[in-house]
């Protein structure tokens, strides 16, 4: 009744202007006056939408709700926190872990503790009564389904709740939650500071390229002790890149890597053309020294060089017939008696 009544104001309002002197309104404005008139009466009687929702803490223990989903969802008992801040859970870490177990198998069990009662708010039901993510029996997570037994490891709400839930990820690992009624004093030790930690301001590093002897630290197998801050001194002076062809940053590995080839190709063949150099220059410095060396004429007098030469003919001569003379005549004689006889 309520929208007709002021459908029917807005429509006498109008015939009181058309007959106060304004019959050449236009067409357009008379269209104006009339979507303005649906506006009003669609946005009538509406419920402002404005007003805070409850947390999901606030909505534990509330009466079931048909509207809802009925799964149980994974919700953690927090420290009160101000209006839009970030809650954190009263236990543990940030999934109420406070205990984590290696078993045999590599896996690992975990406790969840502080596990509150509360109802899905989902409204976007399918037929079973769940909502969409719900309802998706390939989901496997602390807020839906175990992957072993594949059905809602919470329940639904309308349901009782079972005592000590258990679920099974995909990737083995074992969950055990604890309701809150159900924490113990031993597990009370637990309890989480109130606030969160704050992160401490990174000090601005003040070291430079200029200050490392990079073939050395190479060389010296140093450079394999470098974090990557400092690593990426280097990329940033020699133009290298820091992300690969997918845009995402090299991992420290990788940055070592490309910084030892590129060491490699920048210093070690230069160490080898000094060497290479600095044999050049020995060779050439002995050629000099072997043309500044006088030749033997020139080292003598011409008198002195004669009489060299003439000794060294004699030499000759003597060790040529040394090595070739002829037998002594009395040797002659008495080889040949001997024969005779």
């Amino acid at each position: 009744m309520a929208s007709i009544t002021v459908a029917q104001q807005v429509a006498a309002a109008s015939q009181v202007l058309l007959s106060h002197g304004f019959e050449n309104v236009d067409v357009e404005t008379a269209t104006a006056i009339l979507n303005a008139a649906k506006s009003r009466i669609k946005t009538h009687g509406k419920k402002n939408t404005n007003s805070p929702l409850k947390k999901s803490s606030e909505r534990a223990d509330a009466p079931f709700n048909p509207k809802c989903c009925s799964a149980r969802l994974f919700v953690l008992k927090c420290h009160p926190c101000e209006q839009g801040g970030k809650p954190k859970p009263l236990y543990g870490d940030s999934q109420g872990i406070i205990e984590k177990v290696d078993l045999d198998d590599g896996n690992t069990t975990k406790t969840h503790v502080g596990l509150l009662n509360v109802q899905c708010s989902g409204t976007k039901l399918n037929e079973d009564g769940l909502c969409s993510q719900h309802a998706d029996t390939s989901r496997f997570s602390n807020s839906r389904r175990c992957h072993k037994t594949g059905e809602l490891y919470l329940g639904h709400y309308n349901e009782v709740k079972s005592k000590n839930p258990v679920r099974y990820g995909d990737s083995g690992n074992i969950h055990k939650y604890v309701w809150d009624e159900d924490v113990s004093e031993e597990m009370q030790q637990y309890k989480s500071s109130p606030t969160r930690k704050s992160r401490s301001p990174q000090k601005q590093s003040t070291e430079k390229y200029d200050d490392f002897n990079w073939n050395v630290a190479l060389s010296s197998g140093d450079i394999n002790g470098y974090k990557l801050p400092r690593l990426k001194l280097y990329l940033k002076k020699h133009s290298m890149p820091e992300r690969d062809d997918d845009g995402k940053m090299l991992k420290k590995n990788d940055v070592m890597e490309s910084i030892i080839q590129h060491i490699k190709a920048k210093f070690l063949p230069q160490d080898d053309d000094e060497q290479h150099e600095e044999q050049e220059q020995q060779e050439e410095q002995e050629r000099k020294n072997s043309k500044k060396t006088p030749p033997l004429s020139k080292m003598l007098p011409n008198n002195k060089l004669l009489t060299t030469s003439m000794n060294l003919t004699q030499v000759s001569h003597q060790s040529l017939s040394r090595r070739y003379r002829m037998p002594h005549k009395k040797t002659r004689t008495m080889k040949k008696m001997t024969m005779m006889k």
